[in-house]
């Protein structure tokens, strides 16, 4: 679709508080604070005005404010955080200590995050899409909500959109119907959205989802359940692994018999994988979905699926604000960057190094090649709140910070939206070694690896024990057991879901962690530095370890 007048007043808005962002910034800081001065936690902190803020609000994380959040969920009035009406909760996929948190929203913030939606969509048809007409194969799956007990409604920002009808007007330009948006059952919409995909072909100009996990995945089961979908077209029936009632209805109103249609699609898919994307939709013009901070691991296997048609990056933001927009679609996913949204929050920057105490960084005072970890103060009541990412800045778009994903603070195992950092991994492996003890056998060293080779994903940790010659298996399998149920919720989640493998427990030879610091140490470290590496990320010591494994143990379930 060709630019509208509404697209390029957009763009000009943007562009308008590009040039003069510190003065944006000041405004809605202004805005937020005067809104909300009687408010609970704003009179807590005796903060009534810029001045007192800058001096008085602390730094916080996100635990510090849940208890706060929970009780506005649980029926407590909105104005603990803020005068504004807080008219759902966004479930985020959880922090750095893995457990999932609960963010307020707003009419005013949903209404940011919808001003956003059509910037990104203008810069996308200014930049590539163009006057280019067609259909998204978009694979996307609403999940549940929930009630808080103050009656509020709960789930992931997808969740909350989709559930609310807000998309009704996008489903024209969707391969699959309603219903498969809103299965119950994930690897049934799967099935589903790859059926109607191939059955509009021609008419594909976009494969597009929130994540990259997410369309690595489609393509993986694409490879497992071609023929099956091939069968579905050519006799125009569905098959029996889609059970739901409601999502079976939707798509067999749109399944007809096309016995040409399977043999072209059975033709490429008997070629192999690569390019496969463009062998199945030729009319695609881009891929569009996010390829950077966890996602990044997926993106060889993406483009390998896509061949010659471009990934896209989405933009960058979290459950409690948008942070950047991508103003250049074109970039490949390795040279993404991001420039940030002034109107989505107050933002305020952390030195790597900070300590409490220290005076914050605005926006306007950021150097180029530094590392800062980003701190948000919202419009929905959360102030000087730490996200837990940490960005590199890159340069600048007139006067707003364009900046790089770094990575997050202390994340270290991701297969999906699922988050474990070094702290959590050390407390759920303390739990489990703790049955050794019965076996007379004593853990000596571990790490960790999220493998993303596999479908789906899954966490692998390495074992090193004292004395392996007696290995009760028994004891083994409920230490594997029990290391797989003691992750975060949004592990469990993935793991009932089946978005994540079952965890393997890999126990290797004596001495093994040696030959890994050895193979360290030869890069100049001394070895008074050296620290056993809790997350492999090095592919020749993770080889040093795969070839020293003696047994393997996986969950039973």
């Amino acid at each position: 679709m060709a630019l509208t007048k509404e697209d390029l007043e957009l763009i000009a808005e943007f562009d308008e508080a590009a040039r003069d962002v510190s003065s944006e910034q000041i405004r809605l800081l202004s805005v937020i604070l005067s809104e909300n001065t009687s408010c609970e936690y704003l009179r807590q902190h005796r903060v009534s005005d810029i001045p007192t803020f800058k001096d008085r609000m602390p730094v916080i994380d996100p635990d510090v404010v849940q208890p706060i959040i929970q009780r506005i969920a649980d029926g407590d009035p909105s104005s603990l955080l803020t005068n504004s009406q807080i008219t759902s909760m966004i479930v985020s996929s959880g922090t750095s200590n893995g457990r999932a948190r609960m963010v307020p929203s707003t009419m005013t913030s949903r209404q940011i995050l919808s001003q956003r939606f059509l910037l990104s969509n203008a810069i996308l048809k200014r930049e590539i899409s163009g006057n280019i007409v067609g259909k998204s194969l978009n694979f996307i799956y609403a999940g549940k909500l929930q009630t808080t007990k103050g009656g509020l409604k709960a789930g992931s920002s997808s969740t909350l959109h989709l559930r609310s009808g807000a998309h009704l007007n996008s489903l024209s330009q969707w391969t699959s119907p309603l219903g498969v948006v809103l299965g119950p059952n994930v690897q049934q919409s799967m099935y589903c959205h790859l059926l109607c995909g191939l059955l509009q072909t021609m008419d594909v100009t976009v494969v597009t989802s929130f994540l990259a996990y997410a369309l690595t995945e489609a393509f993986r089961f694409l490879e497992e359940v071609w023929e099956e979908l091939c069968n579905d077209i050519a006799t125009g029936t569905l098959s029996d692994r889609v059970t739901d009632v409601s999502v079976r209805s939707a798509v067999l109103e749109l399944l007809r018999c096309d016995d040409e249609l399977a043999k072209k699609i059975r033709s490429e898919c008997l070629k192999g994988w690569s390019s496969i994307i463009k062998r199945l939709w030729p009319n695609v013009v881009y891929i569009h979905t996010i390829v950077t901070g966890a996602m990044e691991p997926y993106v060889p296997y993406l483009k390998d699926y896509a061949g010659n048609v471009p990934i896209v990056c989405g933009d960058y933001g979290s459950s409690e604000c948008t942070v950047g927009i991508n103003l250049n679609p074109r970039a490949p996913p390795d040279e993404v960057i991001f420039t940030l949204v002034p109107y989505a929050a107050y933002f305020e920057f952390l030195e790597l190094d900070w300590q409490e105490g220290e005076k914050l960084v605005d926006l306007t005072n950021l150097e180029i090649g530094k590392e800062y970890e980003i701190i948000v103060t919202t419009i929905t009541g959360l102030y000087r709140y730490r996200l837990g990412d940490v960005i590199r800045i890159t340069g600048y778009y007139f006067r707003l910070p364009q900046f790089a994903f770094a990575r997050r603070k202390n994340v270290m195992l991701s297969i999906n939206t699922d988050k474990t950092d070094e702290k959590e991994l050390c407390e759920v492996v303390k739990q489990a070694s703790a049955r050794l003890e019965a076996g007379k056998m004593d853990l000596l060293e571990f790490t960790s690896y999220a493998d993303h080779s596999s479908r789906p994903g899954h966490y692998t940790i390495f074992w090193e024990l004292k004395g392996t010659v007696f290995i009760e298996d028994s004891i083994l399998q409920f230490c594997c057991e029990d290391l797989d149920s003691s992750f975060n919720d949004p592990y469990q989640r993935g793991r009932a879901a089946g978005t994540i493998g079952p965890l393997e427990l890999c126990i290797v030879k004596e001495g093994t962690f040696y030959n890994v610091m050895k193979f360290v140490l030869q890069s100049g470290l001394s070895p008074t530095q050296y620290k056993t590496p809790r997350c492999i990320k090095c592919t020749n010591q993770l080889n040093i370890l795969r070839s020293s494994v003696m047994k393997i143990y996986t969950p039973s379930h």
